[in-house]
């Protein structure tokens, strides 16, 4: 089995959309942003038995999950850092949690943010910490290197 990793804009925030592939029977493919939460799921529908599902004209059934983005949960240790979605629009709960999280021993809190997706006016926001570079941003640093 083998599996690969790429990235493209994000197509809610424009950020850095990370794409996984695993190529095994059948390609399956993993995307997620870091900035706003957004991801997508595509995979191949089995049975009990792990066996692929067809359709009546016998085509294997696929099936993709897709979830917008209300913003993410960055909490960076030394050597490792989670990222969570956030599965709900930010409100004063998500906020104290999180500066209570950044509070724990061995927590970095410079490498440590919180983002929220403005419905209005179609952006992410960072409520704490420095957003993730953008797509943009990124393809440009490479640009930068080269030089």
């Amino acid at each position: 089995m083998s599996s690969g990793i790429s990235h493209e804009k994000c197509p809610q925030c424009g950020g850095v959309y990370v794409l996984q592939t695993d190529c095994g029977n059948f390609i399956e493919e993993y995307t997620r942003c870091n900035r706003c939460g957004k991801s997508t799921e595509l995979f191949v529908k089995r049975d009990d038995s792990g066996k692929p599902v067809l359709d009546d004209a016998g085509n294997v059934v696929w099936i993709k999950n897709s979830k917008d983005g209300y913003g993410c949960a960055a909490i960076a240790e030394e050597r490792v850092t989670v990222i969570y979605d956030l599965e709900r629009p930010v409100d004063e709960k998500i906020k104290k949690e999180f500066l209570e999280n950044i509070e724990k021993e061995g927590v970095v809190k410079d490498k440590c943010y919180l983002s929220s997706w403005d419905e209005e006016k179609k952006e992410i926001v960072a409520i704490f910490g420095n957003l993730p570079k953008s797509y943009d941003e990124l393809e440009a640093s490479y640009q930068c290197d080269k030089e």
